[in-house]
């Protein structure tokens, strides 16, 4: 960590262990806003989906009963401009979801392994306090939980 970020430890982090604490932070910032946007993609599918829907279903029904209407409605340039605005919005929500998904799993596998290295990165010290404030520090501020998997 940052001079920044523990002002108050000085330089009792290991380097190593800093520099593994950093990635670690930035994993999660990444993870957090690919879920995010994740979410933010999902609402504006269920939205335009569910718009398209109504706008089929309810507003253009008349043109269903028939063949001809059917025809009709196929080839309405508008409906092509909507069913389009679904599908990019389809398309960035999946994009949105793997990206959210690789996201947690980097920062999943850095959490697990810090948590496996435990007594290689940090120093031996009486009562461990140096650790415990730096993880409770991590839990409580950025949501990182390295008591345990």
């Amino acid at each position: 960590m940052s001079s920044e970020t523990f002002p108050d430890l000085g330089s009792s982090i290991p380097p190593i262990t800093n520099e593994i604490l950093q990635e670690l932070i930035k994993r999660k910032n990444r993870e957090h806003k690919w879920k995010k946007r994740e979410s933010l993609a999902g609402i504006w599918l269920m939205i335009s989906a569910g718009a398209f829907c109504i706008f089929i279903f309810f507003l253009q029904i008349d043109k269903l009963n028939t063949l001809d209407g059917f025809h009709r409605l196929l080839n309405n340039p508008i409906n092509w401009l909507f069913a389009a605005g679904v599908t990019l919005t389809a398309i960035s929500f999946v994009h949105a979801h793997n990206q959210a998904e690789e996201a947690e799993n980097d920062y999943d596998q850095l959490r697990e392994e810090m948590i496996d290295r435990n007594g290689e990165l940090w120093p031996r010290e009486p009562g461990g306090s140096t650790r415990f404030r730096v993880l409770h520090y991590l839990l409580k501020e950025k949501g990182i939980n390295l008591f345990y998997k």
